[in-house]
């Protein structure tokens, strides 16, 4: 990508240059590197204890939502269910009887009341055991309806299956051994990712949060992944180069982690000519400014920064062909100084290429 600038006398100090025939252009550059990816992890755990009976995935394996995983010996929870139930069956019997007996009881009462051979107390009487005696073969019923469906719940629980899409992507246990909660079979679900892109420290600023990016298998280019920016980091490796965190939706779940991938980064096009000297410029961590002069007083433009050569740079910002730019005794400006100018000079050499 290249810019030619010829010196354009637009006024002293103006940090405008106008183009010769060759016309500027900004395009978006493709960097190729290998993409660190992070999908959502789920881990599926043993709800009991208990031994694996029968282990149906690998790592790797793809996982659709409801597939088996594993399952756990349910031997003794299904003879505990039988001897809980036959334990309630002989109680539910036993409560049987009573009650039977004291409705009987009772229809007796209540045909020697209405005789009057018996007295009210005694018909009373007849009539409470033989309420408390269905009272308490209901509370036997619900008991045994608890119990077992517990028992149940353990029974179910012995069967694990998987809750969303992805892939295996660990397993802690192997069959027939001991597992507990701190077991479990690891999916990664990649429909959507977060992707680590690492791009050079010359186009950092013209990369914003919400740019598109574009991403592409190098084995497969007619697969495309849209997604967009989502975090720029502030400071550079020791390649001098920044990370650039990007989401993509990835519902086929083609692209998966270690895959050599190409992407395309959206990014700020910078539409002027503006060359200006590389120490006017005022760096504040990752933000740029430059001092314009209006009225006898200092401002503080913020500015992108471009491509540079020599002791020159190219920048954007609110600033147009004429201002004033303080190219010497910025370092002791703050924004609104009243400013006295000194000396008005040409910054610009004949022509600059960049």
């Amino acid at each position: 990508m290249g810019y030619f600038f010829t010196r354009k006398k637009t006024g002293i100090g103006g940090g405008g240059g106008g183009g010769s025939s060759t016309i500027a252009v900004t395009v978006g550059e493709l960097t190729k590197a290998r993409m660190n990816l992070s999908g959502n992890e789920i881990r599926i755990n043993p709800e009991i204890n208990g031994i694996v009976k029968s282990l149906y995935v690998s790592v790797g394996d793809f996982m659709e939502p409801g597939d088996l995983l594993f399952s756990l010996d349910s031997g003794e929870l299904v003879k505990n269910i039988e001897r809980t139930s036959e334990k309630w069956n002989h109680d539910l019997e036993l409560a049987r009887i009573r009650m039977s007996g004291a409705e009987q009881s009772y229809e007796t009462s209540n045909t020697l009341f209405i005789k009057e051979l018996i007295s009210k107390t005694e018909y009373d009487k007849a009539k409470q055991v033989w309420l408390e005696a269905q009272l308490n073969y209901d509370k036997i019923q619900l008991s045994k309806t608890i119990e077992i469906e517990n028992l149940q719940e353990d029974l179910r629980t012995t069967v694990a299956i998987s809750s969303s899409r992805g892939y295996v992507s660990d397993i802690t246990f192997g069959l027939n051994e001991s597992v507990n909660s701190g077991d479990f079979v690891e999916i990664i679900d990649i429909e959507k990712i977060e992707v680590n892109i690492q791009v050079p420290e010359n186009i950092i600023t013209r990369i914003k949060v919400g740019n598109s990016v574009k991403a592409k298998q190098a084995s497969a280019p007619d697969y495309m992944l849209n997604g967009v920016v989502t975090s720029v980091g502030l400071k550079s490796n020791s390649n001098r180069t920044f990370n650039i965190v990007a989401m993509f939706d990835n519902p086929n779940q083609k692209l998966l982690p270690g895959m050599l991938m190409e992407a395309e980064i959206e990014m700020i096009q910078l539409t002027s000519n503006f060359i200006v000297p590389k120490t006017s410029v005022i760096n504040e961590g990752s933000k740029h400014f430059i001092y314009r002069v209006k009225d006898t007083t200092a401002e503080k433009i913020p500015v992108e920064l471009g491509n540079s050569r020599g002791n020159m740079i190219q920048i954007n910002g609110s600033i147009k062909v004429g201002d004033l730019l303080v190219i010497e005794g910025q370092t002791y400006l703050q924004k609104g100084s009243v400013v006295k100018v000194v000396e008005k000079r040409e910054y610009l050499p004949i022509t600059t290429k960049f």
